[in-house]
């Protein structure tokens, strides 16, 4: 596992716990979603993502839920819809100076339906949260 400095969660590398604000882009760099997530321990949280083009569908990275985290060699891998055998998306990326950032997947059983860039920034805890995240 890569080392990444201030990311130590349970004894092991990972993702730091807090808020992170969320921007979700398509293939051509267009804002499609924004939002929260609040990582809460080194394997699970919480999001609130709110599409921002219409026209541009995102898959079910839009409203409220659960998330689990994996952590693999130098990858962090966000699963915005745990449990669900099918219409998942999936965040990969890598967590250097404060932001997570990296590609989301919208994956179905036909495969990846739609895809981007994401870009999530750790504002380090709770308390810079200007509005709560619920399920």
């Amino acid at each position: 596992m890569l080392w990444l400095p201030g990311a130590v969660l349970a004894g092991r590398p990972g993702l730091p716990t807090g808020v992170y604000e969320y921007v979700a882009r398509d293939t051509n760099g267009a804002v499609v979603a924004t939002g929260r997530l609040l990582v809460d321990s080194s394997d699970s949280g919480v999001w609130k993502i709110e599409q921002v083009a219409s026209n541009n569908d995102v898959g079910p990275q839009v409203g409220s839920g659960t998330l689990s985290i994996q952590v693999s060699h130098d990858e962090i891998c966000i699963d915005l819809n745990p449990g669900w055998a099918d219409h998942n998306v999936v965040l990969k990326g890598t967590f250097t100076r404060g932001s997570l950032v990296g590609d989301w997947e919208w994956l179905t059983y036909a495969g990846v339906a739609k895809s981007g860039k994401f870009s999530a920034v750790h504002r380090h805890s709770r308390d810079s949260m200007t509005r709560p995240i619920h399920n």
